[in-house]
């Protein structure tokens, strides 16, 4: 895990929550995601349960069946892999903004990944 990948976004310190959540939104893969590293640093750390969230939007800007298709064939691996290693993990359609706010309720931590393409870098 590279820790200088690691970007603070606020200087909150981790209340008594039920899991740490990871909010997986442009690396939806378990391996070589830095992000999915860190958070289950931090689960352990706190001795938390670790819940991943990828919130599945049908609205994303010039995507179509074909792209749709294919991540969510990634998505099941995804799945698979995670639950082996004893991870939650939750796709919740619609905005993935409001996912994860209502996911957060109950979260002592939040990480997130980040996107790298054009329309995710202007959202940040």
């Amino acid at each position: 895990m590279h820790i200088s990948r690691v970007k603070q976004l606020n200087n909150e310190t981790n209340k008594d929550g039920d899991y740490v959540l990871y909010w997986m939104q442009h690396s939806q893969r378990t391996n070589a995601d830095h992000a999915l590293d860190f958070s289950i640093k931090i689960a352990n750390d706190l001795c938390k349960p670790l819940l991943v969230c990828f919130g599945l939007t049908d609205g994303f800007p010039e995507a179509n069946l074909r792209h749709y298709s294919f991540m969510l064939e990634g998505l099941k691996e995804v799945k698979e892999d995670l639950e082996s290693a004893g991870i939650g993990f939750v796709i919740a359609k619609g905005n993935p903004d409001e996912a994860v706010l209502l996911l957060g309720e109950r979260a002592c931590a939040i990480v997130n990944d980040r996107g790298y393409l054009r329309v995710e870098r202007m959202e940040t």
